[in-house]
Order: C-alpha cells, then sequence, then structure tokens
C-alpha cells in the first residue's frame, strides 16, 4: 500500500507537524517503481493490527481501573479470581495443555450468594458479570463472555465453554 493513500499512514499533529515515519515502515517499506514510497502491507493487515492495539490498549485500562476500583473498595481482587474459577469449577477439574497452551473445559458458570467482588463486576458499567436475582432474593451470578475473557487474562487458561450458558 502506497504512504499517500493509506488511511493508517501518520498525518499531521494538532499543530499542523507532521508526525515522524510510520512504525511499520522500517520493517514492511519499499519504494515502488513509480518513485512513491509504501509498505508491502495490505489494507486488512494494517486494520487487523490497529484493531489489536486497540483491544490491548482497551484491556490494559480495564484491568487497571479494576485493580484501582477494588483498592479503594477494600475487596481483594485474588479472592474475586478464586470465586470466578470457582464459579466455573475450576476447584473441581483440571486444565489440559495442547500445543503448549493451557486450556480448561467449563461445566458451570454460576455462583448463588454474596460476593462483593462480583457485585462491583455486575455493574452495567462495568457488565463483567449478571446477577440474575432481583433485589429481595439471593444474588445469583453468572459470568458474561467479556467476564469470561477477563478471567482468561487474569489466569493465562482459555476458558471452553461448550454446552455452558452465558
Amino acid at each position: 500500500m502506497k504512504c499517500s493513500r493509506c488511511r493508517f499512514a501518520p498525518g499531521p499533529n494538532s499543530e499542523g507537524y507532521y508526525e515522524d515515519d510510520c512504525p511499520y515502515f522500517d520493517e514492511y517499506g519499499t519504494t515502488w517503481k513509480d518513485g512513491e514510497d509504501g509498505c508491502t502491507l495490505s489494507f486488512h493487515q494494517l486494520k487487523k493490527w490497529d484493531n489489536e492495539y486497540a483491544d490491548y490498549l482497551g484491556n490494559m485500562g480495564l484491568e487497571m481501573g479494576m485493580k484501582m476500583d477494588f483498592d479503594s473498595r477494600g475487596i481483594s481482587m485474588e479472592q474475586t479470581i478464586d470465586h470466578c474459577k470457582h464459579m466455573l469449577g475450576m476447584d473441581n477439574r483440571r486444565t489440559y495443555k495442547r500445543h503448549g497452551k493451557e486450556f480448561y473445559k467449563a461445566y458451570r458458570n454460576y455462583w448463588d450468594g454474596e460476593e462483593p467482588g462480583l457485585e462491583w463486576m455486575s455493574s452495567d458499567v462495568i457488565g463483567l458479570a449478571k446477577n440474575l436475582r432481583g433485589e429481595s432474593e439471593s444474588p445469583y451470578y453468572k459470568l458474561t463472555k467479556a467476564g469470561i475473557q477477563w478471567l482468561e487474562r487474569q489466569i493465562h487458561v482459555t476458558i471452553r465453554l461448550e454446552g455452558v450458558t452465558t
């Protein structure tokens, strides 16, 4: 893709000056036959890498904010992670390895009872868990898909949910 047509090429910043070189140009850069600079990457590759980086920054911000919120509320993040693992049955069954990665096949996804970390995670803003009972009943929590992805990042295990509702 030629730099003059690339949506991801550095453009003018807030002061009107152009940014430094493209971060991919050193490794993938080339000069085309017509004399224009460009790279050997396609638009879809650049877009994929840009989305992955945005997801990385979003996850990093979520985890840093969660740690600060847990500390300010006096909730133990390690205990909440242990309770989330218990929700999925990870204290009763072992993980397995395939191709150097660790996996776990969950057979349940619920927690019945009071847990301040899960209560905070089930708020509308965070959305990592759901409280499925009303105000007058005992809380009944389930991890959402985003909550399971958060737990995967915390414990470095890929969780499979075949046959388990989220």
